[in-house]
């Protein structure tokens, strides 16, 4: 299913992150949750974050991805709304990790 989605933080319902597929579930589960450094950019943005000491590794950012936070999604089947859509989305949103992505 091609959507536009949003990763929040349960805590303070912060944004980590925006972003758009053909496939959600293969891209929530490859890249955001299994993924390596390279394909896996939230759990890269989590590690390095100044602010997150407490996510040293890799796999803690995917048991704190597991334990801590929810997505929500929009489905668009149009290659160019879901980019527009995904550009909307981060700045209303204000994305906590946008900057490194765009």
């Amino acid at each position: 299913m091609a959507v536009v989605y949003a990763i929040f933080d349960k805590q303070d319902d912060s944004t980590l992150y925006v972003g758009r597929t053909k496939n959600l579930r293969q891209r929530l589960y490859n890249n955001h949750l299994m993924g390596p450094k390279s394909n896996a950019r939230l759990k890269k943005y989590l590690t390095e974050d100044p602010e997150r000491p407490d996510i040293p590794t890799m796999e803690a950012a995917k048991q704190y991805l597991i334990d801590n936070c929810y997505f929500q999604y929009i489905p668009e089947p149009d290659i160019r709304k879901r980019g527009q859509i995904e550009g909307l989305l981060g700045y209303l949103l204000n994305v906590r990790y946008i900057h490194e992505e765009h």
